[in-house]
């Protein structure tokens, strides 16, 4: 291999000793037959072995250059000289000396060139090396956090998604246990969503626990992120006697990340190591990046179950409206611009129709007596566009089977699919009004008999006062019939019997 070669060679190996050795002696054998010729084969072939060992010490020592090892070796080649060749000494002293000396100054810088070439390349190399870990390294961070970011939104509530959350987590940040907690600084409590790890009492999910003297107060205090490590349980019980629990299960290093959503710190994301001194500034870095994605998905999480608690209770209390509705026996017809869109059962009755099919979709004006349409009309415009509800007031339906029915209504505005709507209740009263009617012609009947019976009649109530006299009356006692009402009955009795009447009448 040729000297170039060897030299460009540097960047895939080092260089062997025995190789050293070779480019040194050939590099002495030309330089000697160069200037020297071959009658001084022996005494040059001394110096080169003895120039060999001391620039081999001079490189030892880093004499590089090969300046240095030339003028070691100098007077050596002269006393050599003066043994194989004292004739000549005068002349070849000179010349053989300078060519060792040349000799070696240029394989010695070609060796210091290539060891500092060596060197260099080796330091590039570690450079690389550890710029393509770290690298590596931070492509599989940027993957886990996206894989942590598209694992919280793949779920409306992050407390479903909690335990993959943690398996990808620990890729990044190592730890014994983790919880994660929404904690109150004004209530002063502090409720776990989610633990896991090493098992630690009282450290369950779904307890609420006091807030007061625990590094979760501290962190949401000053919304800022606390590590630290205990190495005695009695300096840990000093800061925050809530660790001390931790700490005797073999606990030993802490992490707390504030999770922060608009600007207020609605919980804490606590990683716990038994390993002391195991948190750096990479790991709070990303502890700090993983809680700003947790941050919102949990103050969404708490919104979206605040909705769907919402929708639950819409939904039972519509339920219980609509069971009230179907089962009310008040005819209830809900109207949009006037047009029946919902009938309950006692209106399709009311309304004279098979179902609510016959019903629906028709104007409801269109069931109204013409003596009250106009009315009607005007009323439930009000309710309409004034939202004002309609009053009890007497009316009149004639039904799809031609019957009239005497009714009372009233109405209701309301938003249905953010749209108003009316609600008209209707409640019968047809057979109430014929009963009415009957009573009042039978009282008639009964004034008519008792005004033109033959015999006095008087009425009196438990008190003893008359309330009724008819005529034949008036006409026995001589008193009118104002004069009567409200007297005593008493006034009928003559006086000496008066008293005994009216003991008789309170007994």
């Amino acid at each position: 291999m040729s000297l170039v070669a060897r030299v460009a060679s540097a960047r895939n190996k080092t260089w062997s000793t025995p190789s050293k050795w070779v480019l040194v002696l050939g590099a002495v054998a030309v330089y000697f037959l160069a200037f020297s010729g071959l009658a001084s084969v022996f005494g040059s072939l001394a110096c080169i072995f003895i120039t060999i060992p001391v620039s081999a010490a001079a490189w030892s020592f880093r004499l590089r250059g090969g300046f240095a090892a030339g003028i070691l070796t100098y007077p050596i080649n002269l006393a050599v000289l003066g043994i194989y060749m004292p004739d000549q000494v005068p002349i070849w002293a000179l010349q053989t000396g300078i060519v060792c000396s040349v000799a070696e100054t240029l394989a010695g810088s070609i060796i210091g060139k290539t060891r500092d070439l060596q060197d260099k390349l080796r330091e590039e190399a570690l450079i690389r090396s550890k710029s393509a870990e770290s690298q590596r390294r931070s492509a599989m961070q940027e993957e886990t956090l996206a894989d942590i970011g598209r694992i919280i939104h793949s779920a409306p509530d992050i407390e479903q998604v909690f335990d993959l959350l943690a398996f990808k987590v620990k890729q990044l940040i190592p730890f014994d246990f983790l919880s994660i907690t929404r904690t109150d600084l004004d209530a002063g409590t502090t409720r776990r969503l989610y633990v896991t790890g090493t098992v630690v009492p009282e450290r369950r999910p779904g307890e609420v626990a006091p807030l007061a003297e625990t590094l979760s107060r501290e962190v949401t205090r000053t919304g800022s992120t606390i590590s630290l490590d205990a190495e005695s349980e009695s300096e840990l019980a000093l800061r925050f006697p809530g660790l001390v629990a931790s700490f005797r299960m073999g606990l030993s290093s802490f992490l707390a990340v504030p999770l922060i959503s608009s600007d207020h710190v609605i919980g804490v994301m606590h990683f716990r190591s038994c390993q002391l001194h195991r948190y750096n500034q990479s790991h709070r870095a990303l502890a700090q990046n993983v809680a700003s994605q947790i941050s919102g998905a949990i103050a969404n999480a708490q919104l979206y179950r605040e909705r769907l608690r919402a929708e639950r209770s819409l939904s039972e209390s519509e339920e219980r409206y609509r069971s009230l509705v179907e089962t009310s026996p008040d005819a209830i017809v809900v109207t949009k611009k006037g047009e029946i869109i919902y009938v309950n059962p006692a209106g399709v009755e009311l309304l004279g129709a098979a179902g609510d099919q016959d019903v629906i979709g028709k104007s409801y004006i269109d069931f109204v007596h013409p003596d009250f349409k106009a009315l009607a009309a005007e009323r439930i415009s009000m309710a309409t566009e004034e939202m004002e509800p309609i009053p009890q007031r007497y009316s009149k339906i004639v039904g799809l089977d031609g019957r009239v029915r005497d009714v009372e209504v009233t109405g209701t505005p309301l938003f249905q699919d953010r749209e108003r709507t009316v609600q008209i209740t209707l409640r019968e009263i047809t057979e109430r009004l014929q009963a009415e009617q009957a009573l009042l012609e039978s009282e008639a009947r009964s004034t008519a008999l008792l005004e033109y019976a033959s015999e006095g009649i008087v009425v009196a109530n438990q008190a003893g006062e008359i309330v009724l006299a008819n005529a034949r009356t008036e006409e026995m006692f001589g008193y009118t019939r104002t004069e009567l009402l409200g007297n005593l009955v008493e006034i009928l009795i003559p006086e000496n019997l008066r008293t005994v009447h009216g003991h008789h009448r309170s007994s």
